[in-house]
């Protein structure tokens, strides 16, 4: 009897070894993309009148490596915070564009709110050169809400009857709907046009291992993160990847026994900013959201079991983890829950992060994701700045806006607090309250003062960080 996948996709079967790849190394496609941005870096940096240093082994310039939340060459780190994440993301890189440094960034990483907005702008080609217009269309949405419940009802029902269904479909179409005001269908794998030749930074999207989030020890384990780019999904430790067009199908010993349809945005986002899902005692917002939609069975069932983000594993004898050899799926959740910065995906060895941006948008202590990745490297032996964490704990109430951590042999990590006392004056405390995490929406003034708040943030720290991009440049 020929098996149903085979039926359906013969040649996919024969080629299915190629759908899963096994190293702890990038993919082929990002180090393409890494070396096309490489271009843009260049002319970006001579912009001011800076120019790297070779390497004298390879004869060829030091790769700079920029991140948000984590970025390469020059990274950006975006942090999770819900709506008030996705809003200040927006904001930031608007103002990264003003200040002409948006082009010398090589990566763009985010978690829990801060894909939402990522996932937003890299539905358009050449998004850094429509900023501008982007922020004024988001800020319509998210004032002027239009939703089609009988829409959403019906891709509920239809989730519903995955065998996979779990709280993270509903999560994505109800929750994430209201905030956002739209079920997204276009895929992770529609990006890799956007950012193709360079053009735009490298996005990675950041999950967790949800069966693992119990124990506090694995917390700082480098096994429990999953990054997710528009060529492949997967573990980093112990290296093993999935094209991301193939993510939750089902597949034995490596071949390719039946193709599910690729995730839609809408079920990505709800999975990747389901930070209550770690929060079983807390179900407020759920039971806030309950009246809106009576559901099904299945959802009830869900709830119960408190599951979520339920895939497919890609089951293949030669993996080292137990949890994709043994188990018929995988459970994902937001990785806030966690770190609330995607760090552990940028501070990969293989991606040679030379300078990291970091906007934390979090809206209690703003130092836990520099504290909290401290640990995570101590724990995985990776190279990072040393921190002071009770000086920085005399800070936490009445942050300043800019902090730099650098050391030998490390990336150099420029932190930056969304609340501060310099875009905030001496209301830190009125700002966080009134920027709430599990905020469903904000008035208009409010999405603008956001907006304005988290441009002061580079608008300000322009010079700073030109000269730490002199210093990283030229050692």
């Amino acid at each position: 009897m020929v098996e149903h996948g085979e039926l359906l996709y013969p040649s996919l079967t024969r080629v299915s070894s190629h759908l899963i790849r096994i190293s702890r190394d990038i993919s082929n496609h990002e180090k393409q993309i890494v070396e096309a941005r490489k271009c843009s870096v260049k002319k970006g940096l001579q912009k001011f009148n800076i120019e790297c240093s070779m390497n004298s082994e390879a004869n060829e310039p030091y790769e700079l490596q920029l991140g948000f939340g984590g970025t390469s060459t020059l990274d950006k780190v975006g942090s999770g915070g819900g709506l008030r994440a996705m809003i200040a993301l927006q904001g930031i890189l608007g103002e990264l564009q003003e200040q002409h440094l948006l082009d010398i960034v090589m990566y763009l990483c985010g978690v829990s709110g801060s894909t939402w907005c990522m996932s937003y702008i890299y539905e358009h080609e050449e998004w850094g050169k429509q900023l501008s217009s982007l922020e004024d269309k988001l800020c319509h949405k998210l004032v002027n809400p239009h939703r089609d419940w009988n829409k959403a009802l019906k891709s509920l029902v239809e989730s519903s009857k995955d065998d996979t269904y779990s709280l993270t479909d509903f999560w994505g179409i109800v929750v994430v709907y209201i905030i956002m005001h739209e079920l997204d269908d276009h895929h992770l794998s529609d990006e890799q046009k956007i950012c193709k030749n360079g053009i735009v930074p490298y996005p990675i999207y950041a999950a967790v291992d949800a069966t693992k989030l119990d124990a506090a020890a694995n917390q700082i384990h480098s096994d429990i993160w999953f990054e997710f780019t528009p060529h492949e999904a997967g573990f980093f430790n112990p290296g093993e990847f999935v094209d991301v067009t193939f993510l939750g199908s089902k597949f034995e010993n490596g071949e390719l026994k039946e193709k599910k349809n690729e995730m839609k945005m809408t079920y990505l986002r709800g999975l990747w900013g389901s930070a209550v899902a770690n929060f079983k005692e807390d179900m407020t917002v759920l039971i806030g959201i309950w009246d809106i939609i009576k559901c099904m069975y299945k959802t009830l069932t869900c709830i119960l079991k408190w599951k979520w983000g339920n895939i497919y594993t890609y089951k293949y004898i030669d993996l080292k983890d137990k949890n994709l050899t043994d188990k018929t799926d995988i459970q994902l959740a937001d990785a806030s829950i966690v770190i609330n910065s995607a760090y552990p995906l940028i501070l990969r060895p293989e991606r040679k992060v030379e300078l990291i941006l970091s906007f934390d948008f979090s809206d209690g202590d703003p130092f836990e994701t520099i504290k909290k990745t401290n640990q995570y490297c101590e724990e995985n032996k990776l190279p990072f700045p040393e921190i002071d964490a009770q000086n920085l704990d005399k800070d936490k109430d009445n942050p300043g806006d800019c902090y730099i951590f650098k050391g030998n042999g490390c990336p150099t990590v420029m932190h930056f607090p969304l609340f501060n006392k310099v875009n905030c004056g001496g209301n830190i405390s009125d700002w966080r309250n009134r920027y709430k995490t599990f905020s469903l929406s904000y008035p208009e003034q409010d999405i603008k003062n956001l907006l304005e708040a988290t441009k002061k943030n580079v608008k300000n720290n322009t010079k700073n960080i030109l000269q730490m991009l002199k210093a990283v440049a030229n050692p």
